[in-house]
């Protein structure tokens, strides 16, 4: 990977391409844009209690934020 940032390296670019994968950034230096949807990794992880430890299978961690999303 070139010294560039790692969303527009040459080789991420070129296989977002090929995947026909549209990406949806903002131009450089606008840090709000994922603000709204940090915030709520950020509540989701730490409701769940998924920040603290590693889940003991994927299945676990469906569940944890299927009851999140549907209970909350």
């Amino acid at each position: 990977m070139s010294g560039r940032s790692e969303y527009v390296a040459d080789d991420y670019i070129a296989a977002r391409r090929f995947g026909g994968i549209e990406r949806s950034m903002s131009r450089a230096g606008n840090c709000y844009d994922n603000a709204a949807m940090e915030s709520f990794w950020s509540t989701l992880k730490s409701d769940t209690g998924l920040d603290e430890a590693i889940p003991v299978s994927r299945n676990h961690t469906k569940l944890a934020v299927f009851d999140y999303i549907e209970t909350f």
